[in-house]
């Protein structure tokens, strides 16, 4: 038997088919057992279901990460250190944070500064807040003064 003169533009049109075969997860089409192919994938399958089964069970301790899912989406203002104290003495100089006086108690202030540093704040970013603020929710942006823990 002959091959035609031009076979080898045949190949690279097999070829390519072969790629998009490939591309569209037929690769079981071009190996010597397709039934062993088919086992082990099912297989892999299996596996990867109770993987994913077992990680499920273990999320528990996600229960702060569900509390965070809206910090994820929140922007992120990048910029240099000058001008980020310029911004920091302009809100200090023009906003009143606590316009009635009022502070927070002591045992108070370490309850919320323990619960807010669990929430990933830092402890100084936290303290500073809870000394302009008269709660928890003014220092996280709830109350009148928006949020005195976002700005620093």
């Amino acid at each position: 038997m002959m091959l035609p003169p031009t076979h080898k533009t045949y190949w690279a049109i097999f070829d390519e088919i072969k790629r998009m075969e490939f591309a569209r997860n037929n690769a079981w089409m071009y190996v010597a057992d397709p039934f062993l192919d088919k086992r082990e994938w099912l297989a892999a399958e299996a596996a990867k279901a109770k993987a994913q089964a077992e990680a499920k069970k273990e999320k528990p301790a996600e229960a702060v990460d569900e509390k965070l899912k809206g910090w994820h989406r929140v922007p992120v203002v990048d910029m240099g250190t000058s001008q980020r104290r310029e911004v920091e003495g302009l809100v200090r100089k023009y906003h009143v944070w606590n316009p009635v006086g009022v502070s927070m108690a002591r045992d108070l202030m370490s309850k919320v500064v323990s619960e807010l540093v669990r929430l990933d704040f830092k402890r100084a970013h936290v303290e500073e807040a809870c000394g302009w603020v008269k709660d928890k929710e003014e220092a996280l942006g709830g109350g009148s003064c928006r949020g005195a823990l976002f700005m620093r």
